[in-house]
């Protein structure tokens, strides 16, 4: 019926109507030059940042954060629910425009990279903006989520953070910590991570003396493992665009950034496992590393394993690798640790779900039948990857993290989904509320999905995986 109804209100057939865009992209990405559109990538990005600044500034109570440090979304469904009609609309439908901008932008950076040939010049300009494109990421204002406050806190703690009893208040420079934990959780939450991300941050937060010292440490922290997945998926799709679209994603850029959520150390841990995996045992230590800085990032990492064509080898690599995060996240942690994870999952799956809890449980199963396909028989599935979010107890942008490795190492529609991580973060923001925007971003996500498909048919003569990839 819709195919129907839009040959006849345009005059073309579906699939010619979706051959003429992409055509007219790849016009765009022959003729555009690269430095334009990496100009118009920075504003973008700018305006992203202004935006979600410009809204926050004046919502918390004067005094309560220090201006130095980045304003906190803490009121954020406060000041949503005080918007009228029109106004939600208007603000909900920026948020689209400059998502919408955002993926035309890095997918045409991509398109042209891979059709330009390299010279020292376009490096350079590419160097420069992606060094811009972080100081401005690490250095920003904005900020939507308490997490690194947290991060900050029970780094301060050091391993005393698993406990639930009550710590000691944070005196001068740190003092706001406390507020913005209560605020958050209403009471001082254990720290749910494994001891390998506590003993980065402790190490790394050791000498600073204000948060905002801090934050710029998390962030820059966390851009370094940003670089890690970008060389990573580099040496995995054997392509130089299919990095720099990841690590000059504005998704990528907001969310492990300027938000520093600590999934971009699991996802690099993994994503090195994969590269590194023609030796077991040195894979088998990444996957390590990524259930020893995120418990859910161990799950995934069997995943890593694919280039090993014997099932063995991967179930006995996997295998080792759970026996010591085990043992590690037990010596270290103790039940501490164990009580820490329950409490968060407890308080995270009364909020936030998809909608409801029965559609959070169907994701799930989704989700691990997936991962054993992938795993036991290399069967990939285009529609796989969303529903990796339900790993996570809650549902947030930044677990889509989660999906990355599966459509990276598996090489399912890879391009397309890195393309559309801006326009579908924003689909599954909680802060995004009216049905209208996410019927909108829904049409808008599919449609690219459907165009920048046509990048990712692996040719099987240089394939990475010998995996069985099902395109639907």
């Amino acid at each position: 019926m819709f195919r129907r109804l839009l040959k006849k209100r345009i005059g073309l057939p579906y699939p010619l109507l979706f051959s003429r865009i992409r055509h007219l992209v790849d016009e765009i990405a022959n003729t555009a030059p690269l430095q334009i559109i990496l100009v118009s990538l920075i504003v973008l990005f700018e305006f992203h940042l202004l935006l979600i600044e410009r809204m926050d500034i004046a919502l918390n109570p004067p005094g309560f954060m220090p201006p130095q440090a980045p304003v906190l979304m803490g009121s954020y469904f406060d000041f949503l629910k005080g918007l009228h009609s029109y106004q939600r609309h208007l603000f909900d439908l920026c948020g689209v425009l400059i998502a919408s901008l955002e993926t035309a932008a890095v997918y045409l950076l991509y398109r042209r990279i891979e059709v330009q040939p390299k010279n020292r010049l376009h490096q350079l300009f590419l160097i420069c903006s992606v060094v811009l494109l972080y100081g401005m990421a690490i250095t920003a204002r904005a900020n939507c989520s308490s997490d690194v406050y947290g991060y900050i806190s029970s780094a301060k703690y050091g391993i005393t953070a698993y406990s639930a009893l009550p710590h000691a208040a944070f005196t001068g420079n740190f003092a706001m910590l406390d507020d913005i934990d209560r605020k958050a959780w209403k009471v001082l939450a254990p720290c749910p991570y494994g001891p390998l991300w506590l003993a980065m941050s402790y190490e790394a937060l050791a000498r600073v003396t204000s948060v905002w010292q801090a934050i710029v440490i998390e962030r820059s922290l966390s851009a370094v493992f940003v670089l890690i997945c970008g060389w990573a998926i580099w040496r995995i799709k054997s392509s130089f665009a299919a990095g720099v679209l990841f690590v000059m994603n504005p998704m990528v850029l907001f969310n492990f950034v300027v938000e520093a959520h600590n999934d971009v150390m699991g996802l690099a841990c993994i994503l090195m496992a994969a590269v590194t995996f023609q030796r077991p045992l040195i894979g088998a230590l990444w996957q390590v590393a990524a259930g020893l800085i995120k418990l859910p990032y161990l799950c995934i990492g069997i995943l890593a394993a694919q280039v090993q064509r014997s099932l063995w080898v991967r179930l006995g690599a996997f295998s080792l690798a759970l026996l010591m995060t085990c043992c590690i996240s037990g010596l270290f942690g103790g039940m501490d640790y164990v009580h820490a994870l329950l409490y968060h999952v407890h308080k995270n799956s009364q909020q936030h779900h998809l909608q409801s809890e029965t559609a959070h449980v169907v994701l799930l199963v989704i989700s691990v039948v997936a991962l054993m396909l992938a795993a036991f028989w290399r069967n990939y599935f285009v529609e796989a990857p969303p529903a990796f979010l339900a790993l996570a107890a809650t549902i947030y942008p930044w677990y889509i993290g989660l999906a990355i490795p599966y459509f990276i190492i598996g090489d399912v529609a890879p391009i397309a989904y890195l393309a559309t991580l801006p326009m579908s973060s924003l689909f599954i923001d909680v802060l995004l509320g009216t049905k209208f925007v996410k019927i909108l971003l829904i049409a808008i996500v599919g449609s690219a999905l459907y165009i920048a498909r046509g990048d990712v048919k692996a040719d099987s003569a240089n394939a990475y995986l010998p995996v069985v990839a099902i395109k639907t």
